[in-house]
């Protein structure tokens, strides 16, 4: 993988994707040109088969028009007319993309710019002018780069407060003076790195464990129907508000107190209303996803399509509670093929044939539809000098 790829354009075809019968043509003649094929005699006819699967990579718009396109042709009699030679297979760069973007919609609100450690808070904090809302298209670099590094601050945060290091002099206590041989520096890293991958990553909320335990113990029960947010105040008669913050602005403006004195005043003790660290659940939730992309891109430079076709099953579930539901499935697609409905040898070409190394080394490698990207962005500037 490390190895500079040998890339032979093939040109470009006056072809339209969006249109059917376009992409019906595009898939015939790329099934003519390089698809080979052989006759066997059967039963006195000869039956057409390919003797290797030509795959064809890109976004999960094109993968669907080109199974669209395939599907529009099972009725032909031979498997030549059939396209049976081509396998359509979605690549990598656009799954990341969508990825970052189901990250943004997650964790990125800018009703947070007051909550100290948001990422809408950071990207005031950092000056980050480019990143914004959505992550998709053009927007995709300055909120991945943004994402990497709040990935990469929440790291060293986690190191400090794990090691109880509050100033640059501060060395770690849990460290022995010596170690008597390097196996045992090795289990005692790996004793530190477990310790905080299950405290700061592998965790859950006390409600996640306690709703677990009912929903195992228990049948399944109809919705709970939210209360309404209304005011506790005597003899007053407000309406039911639509978000905690009107609860709280209407105590300021009609009532003359805060939240807290509120609490007072009604026995609670706000303190245990907030015992929960709301701030380190955040970053725990954001830990997880922030380190999957983090893996699933390095495993993309690397070229190291087993690893890749193995997070994208984590990345599977992350787009179905997202409600990307296309690339949920086309997730869930990949893993059929690679495990029961395509041929071992197919398999094995689509797990590793997903990256290209335009220039040569180590972690040089990027995914198949954005090198095409870039060939799409280079024809398109030498069209507008023309």
């Amino acid at each position: 993988m490390a190895q500079k790829t040998e890339i032979t354009p093939l040109g470009l075809l006056e072809v339209d994707e969006k249109v059917s019968a376009d992409m019906v043509k595009a898939m015939q003649y790329i099934n003519q040109r390089y698809v080979p094929y052989t006759s066997d005699l059967d039963n006195g006819n000869y039956i057409s088969k390919p003797v290797v699967h030509v795959i064809l990579a890109g976004d999960h718009l094109t993968k669907q028009n080109a199974d669209a396109a395939i599907r529009a042709k099972a009725n032909e009699d031979t498997s030549f007319e059939r396209l049976e030679g081509l396998v359509p297979v979605i690549v990598d760069f656009h799954c990341s993309t969508n990825f970052n973007d189901v990250i943004f919609k997650r964790f990125y609100n800018s009703c947070s710019q007051c909550d100290s450690g948001s990422l809408f808070h950071l990207r005031n904090v950092v000056h980050r002018t480019n990143v914004t809302k959505s992550a998709l298209g053009d927007k995709y670099r300055p909120c991945n780069t943004f994402i990497q590094d709040v990935l990469d601050a929440s790291i060293i945060a986690v190191g400090l407060h794990h090691f109880s290091l509050h100033t640059e002099e501060d060395m770690p206590a849990s460290i022995p003076t010596s170690f008597l041989s390097n196996e045992e520096k090795q289990d005692w890293f790996d004793e530190q790195l477990l310790n905080i991958v299950d405290t700061y990553i592998l965790n859950e909320s006390p409600e996640f464990h306690n709703m677990l335990q009912g929903n195992l113990q228990n049948p399944p029960q109809s919705p709970v129907v939210p209360q309404p947010i209304v005011c506790q105040m005597p003899r007053c008669n407000h309406p039911p508000f639509k978000r905690q913050h009107d609860l709280t602005e209407h105590f300021k403006k009609y009532h003359g107190i805060s939240v807290c004195d509120h609490r007072e005043k009604s026995g609670v003790n706000a303190v245990e209303q907030h015992q929960e660290d709301y701030v380190f659940n955040y970053h725990s939730a954001f830990l997880k996803m922030g380190l999957l992309e983090h893996d699933f891109q390095d495993s993309v430079r690397e070229g190291d399509g087993k690893r890749t076709c193995h997070l994208g099953k984590f990345k599977m579930l992350h787009f179905k509670e997202a409600q990307r539901y296309k690339y949920s499935l086309e997730a869930l697609k990949l893993q059929f093929d690679l495990q029961a409905l395509q041929s071992p040898r197919v398999g094995h070409r689509m797990m590793w044939n997903r990256t290209v190394n335009v220039t040569g080394g180590a972690g040089k490698n990027v995914a198949l539809d954005l090198n095409c990207e870039h060939y799409v962005r280079y024809a398109i500037s030498i069209w507008v000098q023309m």
